[in-house]
């Protein structure tokens, strides 16, 4: 974890910034764009690693909050 404290408007700023496409999602490609700027060079196996480690994360957070709560 790196730390970083930002607020809402930062966040959507940062996101819109990855968003290259302006399609409200992080695709693959974006999120390797983004880890190469940040000097990581990661495979596109890396990356969607990543991204499917994230959504068992989440869905497990979704799972463990009271029905309608998320």
């Amino acid at each position: 974890m790196l730390g970083l404290r930002v607020d809402r408007a930062q966040s959507d700023e940062l996101f819109d910034t990855f968003d290259e496409d302006g399609s409200g999602t992080v695709d693959c490609a974006e999120l390797g764009n983004v880890m190469k700027s940040l000097g990581q060079k990661m495979t596109d196996e890396e990356i969607v690693t990543h991204i499917e480690g994230h959504h068992r994360a989440m869905r497990g957070a979704a799972s463990s909050e009271p029905e309608g709560k998320v």
